[in-house]
């Protein structure tokens, strides 16, 4: 048996046994007559239920308190990330057509601005008409100089790197896939649906506004004298009208001359590259110029036989035997003769 030190008010001590019972050793003789028609076993253990219901209550309403502040937690949460979303409107103004690609292409800021900003790619046909998709553009890939494509009326050696919803989806595309109109609101969707799919990072809505206001700024753009010989360069480099070799190669040998003189053993290296280059590029087009002039030729020489045997033909006939140029054993355009003898059966 053991005691526990709880008393009911009126100084009235309790001993609690093994079985759980309640036993009372009063101090007074007097009870009043509330006491003696209750047991006071019965209001201890009432007191004891009381107090364990109110914990319970207690803790079922912090609890309660507790999830109704996660729940406006995440509102205000979801509150925050959709206001921090952009919307179509403004995905849409910094969608990039293929028109305006083709403009901008050997413009300085190109690479700069085009990164971040989207295209609609097509990637196929269906039975509706034509699939795109809304991709963003992750990078300027131009290394390869001698991957050359055409693109409008323009030829280009630069592609774009474009991602649909996570980064791993990466690809190289051609300007020329990229869609001359404005992105629909369905693509829009499917688009941001691929971003949750993936679990990848949406762009801000502050990134998607400043890129905006860059797009806007190139119309007020100033072209310094670097840029303007950056500009000459990339034009000179790409194959857009032909290139006079003889010259090329006077000015690279007088730039390798100047090399040489200043030891500059790189200068000089690049510089017979590019005369090799321009070896090459001259034997190829001469090849191409010859088999031309050979398949020239030979359409001349048909149609000059053509002729000369139609001229021949009509001599022919006109000629008669004895006459001068007459070839007896020519063909001529006869009625067939049947021969037979008939006394000879």
């Amino acid at each position: 048996m053991f005691s526990v030190d709880v008393a009911d008010g009126k100084g009235l001590p309790l001993v609690v046994k093994e079985l759980g019972t309640y036993d009372l050793y009063p101090q007074v003789s007097e009870y009043s007559s509330s006491s003696r028609d209750v047991p006071f076993y019965c209001s201890v253990s009432s007191y004891f239920k009381s107090q364990s219901d109110d914990r319970q209550s207690s803790d079922s309403d912090r609890d309660s308190s507790e999830g109704l502040a996660d729940s406006d937690d995440d509102d205000d949460k979801n509150m925050l990330k959709e206001s921090n979303m952009p919307t179509f409107e403004e995905i849409k103004e910094i969608t990039i057509r293929r028109s305006r690609l083709v403009k901008w292409l050997n413009e300085p800021f190109f690479k700069e601005l085009i990164v971040g900003c989207f295209v609609r790619i097509g990637i196929g046909k269906s039975e509706s008409g034509a699939v795109y998709r809304l991709c963003m553009v992750q990078s300027i890939d131009g290394a390869d100089p001698n991957g050359h494509y055409k693109v409008e009326n323009r030829i280009t050696h630069k592609y774009l790197v474009c991602v649909w919803g996570s980064e791993s989806s990466a690809k190289r595309f051609q300007m020329a896939v990229v869609s001359d109109s404005s992105p629909l609101e369905k693509e829009f969707r499917q688009w941001v649906k691929e971003i949750e799919r993936s679990c990848s990072q949406m762009p801000s809505k502050a990134s998607v506004l400043d890129k905006r206001e860059a797009i806007r700024r190139t119309i007020n753009y100033v072209y310094f004298a670097p840029t303007v010989k950056q500009m000459l360069e990339e034009k000179k480099a790409a194959p857009t009208r032909p290139l006079n070799v003889a010259v090329e190669k006077d000015k690279l040998k007088r730039l390798m001359e100047v090399a040489k003189r200043k030891n500059d053993e790189a200068e000089v290296e690049r510089i017979c590259a590019k005369l090799l280059e321009l070896d090459t590029a001259r034997e190829a087009r001469d090849n191409d110029s010859r088999a031309k002039r050979l398949v020239e030729m030979n359409r001349k020489n048909k149609f000059d036989n053509f002729k000369n045997l139609s001229e021949h033909r009509n001599l022919q006939v006109n000629l008669k035997l004895g006459e001068v140029g007459y070839d007896p054993f020519s063909r001529r355009w006869t009625r067939s003769r049947n021969y037979y003898n008939a006394e000879g059966k």
